[in-house]
């Protein structure tokens, strides 16, 4: 059986970015941000910031509101069920390939790349 320093380890030296995120609700229930809980090196380098500047951290006191991927990870959490895309981030300016993987409760995490390069290929 796998144990949690298994875990730690894959989290740490795989490639892609991964983090651990909860949805934050405002008082009437709705979705108005998420918390990075928890983020991998590559995850940070991905975003450019230190992992020190975005774990604990809601995304929109580091960033600028993105409410197309609030409304996708949101979907995925209510719906239960994982979700694929491709997705440019106006805030990041940037594309990126997101997996997104409800947890339970407003918990989710995220699998993420940069793919700009991808992109401009397809042109």
């Amino acid at each position: 059986p796998a144990n949690g320093g298994m875990y730690r380890a894959f989290f740490e030296i795989v490639d892609q970015g991964v983090a651990l995120c909860e949805l934050v609700r405002d008082e009437t229930g709705t979705v108005c941000d998420y918390q990075y809980l928890a983020i991998n090196p590559a995850g940070a380098r991905v975003l450019g910031l230190p992992q020190s500047r975005l774990a604990g951290q809601l995304r929109n006191a580091v960033f600028s509101p993105d409410p197309a991927a609030l409304r996708f990870y949101a979907a995925a959490v209510e719906s239960g069920a994982s979700q694929r895309s491709d997705f440019f981030s106006s805030s990041l300016g940037a594309w990126f390939d997101l997996s997104v993987f409800p947890m339970g409760g407003d918990r989710f995490a995220v699998l993420f790349e940069n793919i700009d390069e991808r992109k401009l290929e397809e042109r």
